[in-house]
C-alpha cells in the first residue's frame, strides 16, 4: 500500500524498492541522533530528554500518517515520508546514544 500511494513507479518491484529506502535511511539518522540527543539528555536529564525524543518520535509519525499520496502532491509526499522517517530514526538513536554512554562509563 505505500509503496502505491507514494512511490508510484513503471513496476512494482521499483516502487517497492523505492519504499524500503526511504524507510532505510531512518537507520542512516540513528548515530546522530545518538550523538546530538544523547549530549543534550546528558545536559538536561533523562526525563526532560525522554519528552525530547517522544516528541520528535510523534512528530515524524504524526507527519507520516497525514501526507496525502504522490497524486495529490505530488513529489512533495516521498519527500515528506522522508523527513518524517528521518526523524524517527533521529529519535531512536537516543537510545544508542544512552547505550554508548552506559558503556564508555563502564570502562
Amino acid at each position: 500500500q505505500i509503496a502505491g500511494v507514494f512511490f508510484p513507479a513503471g513496476s512494482e518491484f521499483a516502487s517497492l524498492m523505492m519504499t524500503f529506502a526511504v524507510f532505510g535511511a531512518g537507520f542512516l539518522m540513528r548515530p546522530l541522533g545518538a550523538i546530538v540527543l544523547g549530549a543534550y539528555i546528558d545536559d538536561v536529564g533523562r526525563r526532560k530528554g525522554l519528552i525530547v525524543t517522544l516528541s520528535i518520535m510523534a512528530s515524524g509519525t504524526i507527519l507520516i500518517a497525514f501526507v496525502p499520496g504522490y497524486s495529490t502532491i505530488g513529489l512533495l509526499a516521498p519527500a515528506l515520508v522522508l523527513v518524517g522517517r528521518l526523524l524517527q530514526g533521529f529519535s531512536a538513536g537516543a537510545e544508542l546514544g544512552g547505550v554508548s554512554v552506559y558503556l564508555a562509563e563502564m570502562a
